[in-house]
């Protein structure tokens, strides 16, 4: 019985087959071109594959199919035609394969590696310093005994740093503290205009420097060039003799001054291992004319006056650095994306009651008005200046709408900062000393920020509260009188914080706080402190300080789709 084909085929796919069947076993090797060979078994075995998938729907009967053909087509289908298709597709491949060649064996491309410098570091540095000195004139009792002189010193200094960058792009942006100790010394002896054979010798040192600055670089992979800026201190030692003269008071013949300024520098720093980096680096510091000590000719401060100074340093330094975490960003060749579920999106919320510390410098300068007694002029108004060290802790609560926060911030500091200065009445007959301390300030404020993820940019502002203790002294007339004093003002500021970890952030902050004028305490005169007169000052205030707070609750991190 014939063998009939499983799926009915068209005229035309039934006549390639047997023309095929036909043609393969009647070809003798060679007779034919290979290329045409190959042409007719792709040609025949598409068309079968299109008739399989769709059947021709007019062929009506399968048998006539078969009769036409004769009934061993199957067995020409079977057994000719595919050991045809099979030796032929296997000399296709051979053609190709000798047409192409012998090629390389492909390995995947390396990954390309930039370097991040995200993080938080540490290291130390050392490097040659120049302090160029600018003394003022200075007069007692009208007689001019300094006539202002300048001071050059230059020596070594030493020190470390921690800091914190951030990087964005070839953009690196970051805080860094540092403080240096430094052997920056010089005496100089000037002579008084009016009487040249007494003379005076002012021996000033700079025992320490530190800064607090922000520093912006541009990175082009393991090498950054940078700027920074801030604020800076000093502490210096004023040594001052005057032979020939009388002793001048105890305390102050070695006295230690604390100076508040600014600075601006420029670097360029080299990640040499992936955790360790080398720089080198430029600091100019500027410290504008503070008060500094007074300078002393008689006994107990009578006649004493105060000397004012500027003074410029200029730094040249090279440190070392040491990186936290893993500083290396792979990036380069990645795979094909393979499509999945999108992942909920971590964005930080700020929402929370928080509490903290702080640590930082401030710079005062308090402004003396005249007074008067009996319509005469007492003591003529000057200018006392001060700064020095803080510290205290914080208290606060944020609320978060979209990427905007508001909230309420109460802290309190205690403080170092003092000054003392003499002044003398108009008629040159009653010295005054005024020294001022300020014990703590405190402030209640409200805040506004805008965040992006764990960075946030606030400002603040509301009350401030400050106390004071003044120490009056007029020698000859009457003891000492300390009296204490609470003022109330207003501040503004401004800073930065970032989450570090979810409940954790540190923050960078600039406060001014002013006090008006506030009548403080009686300014002793002869006979009791019924027969004062109230002075009247007014304060400004600089303060930059460095904090850390502890969000509580289960805040932080809330995912979003």
């Amino acid at each position: 019985m014939p063998v009939k084909p499983i799926v009915p085929a068209s005229f035309a796919t039934r006549g390639a087959i047997a023309t095929l069947a036909s043609n393969q076993e009647a070809m003798p090797r060679g007779a034919k071109s290979k290329a045409n060979q190959d042409k007719a078994i792709i040609a025949a075995l598409v068309r079968m594959k299109q008739e399989l998938v769709n059947p021709d729907p007019t062929i009506q009967d399968q048998d006539s199919s078969a009769e036409l053909f004769g009934g061993d087509i199957m067995h020409h289908l079977s057994r000719t035609t595919l050991a045809a298709a099979a030796i032929s597709w296997g000399s296709i491949a051979a053609a190709f394969a000798a047409d192409l060649g012998s090629r390389p064996a492909y390995k995947a491309m390396p990954i390309a590696t930039v370097y991040d410098w995200t993080g938080l570091y540490i290291g130390g540095h050392v490097g040659w310093a120049s302090a160029d000195r600018t003394f003022e004139p200075t007069n007692i009792l009208g007689v001019i005994v300094n006539p202002g002189f300048r001071q050059n010193s230059n020596g070594f200094l030493g020190g470390g740093q921690v800091g914190f960058n951030q990087q964005t792009g070839n953009w690196v942006w970051g805080l860094e503290a540092d403080i240096s100790g430094t052997d920056l010394r010089r005496a100089t002896t000037v002579a008084m205009p009016t009487l040249p054979l007494l003379t005076q010798t002012y021996d000033v040192s700079i025992d320490w420097t530190a800064s607090l600055t922000g520093r912006v670089g541009y990175a082009w992979d393991r090498w950054m060039l940078y700027g920074k800026g801030g604020a800076a201190t000093m502490q210096e030692t004023y040594r001052l003799a005057a032979p020939g003269l009388l002793a001048s008071d105890p305390s102050y013949r070695d006295a230690k001054v604390t100076r508040l300024g600014w600075t601006v520098g420029a670097g360029v720093e080299n990640a040499f291992l992936d955790n360790w980096s080398w720089k080198a680096e430029y600091n100019y510091m500027r410290f504008d004319a503070n008060d500094s000590i007074s300078n002393l000719f008689s006994v107990n401060t009578f006649g004493a006056a105060t000397s004012r100074t500027d003074v410029n340093i200029h730094a040249v330094k090279a440190g070392i650095n040491y990186r936290f975490g893993g500083p290396v960003l792979a990036t380069g060749i990645r795979q094909q994306p393979v499509y999945k579920a999108a992942p909920a999106a971590a964005v930080y919320d700020w929402t929370g009651l928080y509490v903290g510390a702080h640590a930082g410098w401030a710079g005062v300068e308090r402004e003396f008005q005249t007074t008067f007694r009996g319509g005469v002029v007492f003591t003529p108004g000057f200018t006392q200046n001060a700064s020095g060290f803080s510290g205290g802790g914080q208290v606060g609560f944020n609320r978060q709408a979209g990427n905007w926060i508001m909230g309420l911030e109460a802290d309190i500091a205690g403080t170092r900062h003092r000054a003392r200065s003499s002044v003398i009445d108009p008629a040159a007959i009653v010295a005054q000393t005024f020294d001022v301390k300020i014990d703590w300030m405190g402030i209640l404020t409200g805040r506004l920020g805008y965040s992006w993820g764990r960075w946030m940019l606030y400002g603040k502002g509301g009350a401030a509260l400050m106390h004071e203790t003044y120490a009056l002294t007029i020698p000859i007339f009457s003891p000492r009188n300390d009296a204490e004093v609470t003022r109330l003002g207003w501040t503004a500021g401004a800073g930065i914080e970032n989450a570090f970890l979810d409940n954790w952030s540190w923050k960078a902050e600039y406060n001014y706080l002013r006090f008006d004028n506030i009548k403080t305490v009686s300014n002793t005169s002869i006979g009791s402190n019924a027969n004062g007169i109230a002075s009247e000052a007014n304060v400004d205030v600089h303060a930059v300080k460095l904090g850390i707070n502890y969000r509580l609750g289960n805040y932080g991190g809330v995912a979003k789709y």
